[in-house]
């Protein structure tokens, strides 16, 4: 029978990383009063696929952070409010949903949303 002996390379990584699945795929569920929304971590084939629709709001969080502008929750909002369109696809892919369902949550939901997002996708 096998037994877990740990990180025998890395030790102080023990127990770390109480779920590796989590780790390697991040979903993280959400629940409203209508029902739970589950964001998940985007597919390799899926992410390049989603890359050129992602790349004008990750070049323009790069340009503000190589000018020195502070990175504050309320500068990536502005970000991703002036890219909406591609935000609400890129969130329908990653809670696989309709875009449809996306746009009728409200501020309060989309901002859980948007947080979640960012945490299983940000890399």
């Amino acid at each position: 029978m096998a037994r877990k002996i740990g990180n025998t390379r890395n030790p102080s990584t023990d127990g770390q990383h109480a779920d590796d699945l989590d780790v390697l795929h991040p979903e993280r569920e959400l629940t409203f009063p209508w029902g739970k929304l589950v964001v998940r971590e985007y597919g390799g084939v899926e992410w390049m696929r989603l890359r050129s629709l992602a790349r004008p709001i990750i070049d323009r969080l790069a340009a503000l952070m190589e000018a020195g502008v502070p990175a504050t929750y309320e500068t990536a909002l502005d970000v991703l409010a002036d890219h909406m369109d591609a935000v609400v696809t890129l969130l329908a892919h990653a809670c696989d949903e309709s875009i449809e369902t996306i746009g009728t949550l409200s501020p309060v939901e989309l901002d859980d949303v948007l947080l979640f997002w960012w945490g299983a996708n940000g890399r």
